[in-house]
């Protein structure tokens, strides 16, 4: 491929990626008082440069796979996270650990099939857990909940595949 063609094809990938990138960011709207709606977008990520402005951030219904430790790390006023009804299969450990003034956290209708503790060791706040819909069979080797003080709700369980449920999985609710 000739020099020319090398250039203008480097940068043609360049510009398509900062507009994808854009696109996504703009996809997201929120108002002054910090609440974020990005409700069927068709997001694939959690989009970048959230900050500690954001007190609700509804991604629900789009086609988000992944959480990373990142993706929220800034967000440490979050009270609400909708992530109902997108394709998440993976949540990093340190994904939520910044969260610690989250109430409600939706994670229902995703395709999350192992769930795990260390998800949610640092949020006290928690009063609402939704984890319907998902693929996990059961509740994992160690209890959950133990760090959730103040959840008043929980949804746990699935259709077509939830077989066990043991009285460990529920230590440290009231």
């Amino acid at each position: 491929m000739p020099r020319a063609w090398w250039t203008a094809w480097v940068w043609a990938v360049i510009i398509l990626s900062m507009e994808g990138a854009s696109h996504q960011a703009s996809s997201l709207s929120c108002d002054p008082t910090g609440v974020c709606d990005g409700h069927s977008r068709s997001l694939n990520s959690i989009p970048s440069g959230l900050t500690d402005g954001v007190k609700s951030l509804d991604l629900s219904n789009n086609e988000i796979t992944y959480v990373s430790n990142r993706d929220l790390q800034r967000c440490v006023n979050l009270k609400t996270l909708r992530l109902g009804a997108n394709e998440i299969h993976t949540v990093e450990e340190d994904s939520f650990f910044h969260l610690r003034n989250l109430e409600y956290l939706d994670l229902s209708y995703n395709r999350l099939s192992n769930l795990s503790s260390s998800w949610f060791r640092s949020l006290y706040a928690l009063k609402f857990l939704n984890l319907l819909g998902n693929v996990y069979k059961t509740l994992g080797e160690t209890s959950l909940f133990s760090h959730l003080p103040n959840l008043r709700t929980l949804k746990v369980g699935n259709s077509n595949s939830f077989t066990e449920i043991h009285e460990k999985d529920f230590t440290g609710l009231i």
